[in-house]
């Protein structure tokens, strides 16, 4: 799956340029994080382990309080 990834991010920044496509493979501290989920319009996350994804609670509560999200 990585691989596949990998694959259409490059494809991606190959038509669009590597400005409209942010990718990594990291879990940065929780203020990056939150900034980021605030600015950020989609967030793909995917996780090895089954369970709870803090993730996206963190990014649906940022847009939430940006007043992003309808």
């Amino acid at each position: 799956m990585r691989d596949d990834i990998i694959r259409i991010k490059n494809e991606i920044h190959q038509k669009f340029g590597k400005s409209c496509l942010i990718y990594q493979e990291s879990n940065p501290p929780l203020e990056k994080r939150l900034a980021l989920w605030t600015e950020t319009d989609i967030i793909w996350c995917s996780s090895l382990k089954d369970g709870l994804c803090i993730q996206i609670l963190e990014y649906v509560v940022c847009r939430k309080l940006a007043d992003k999200l309808d």
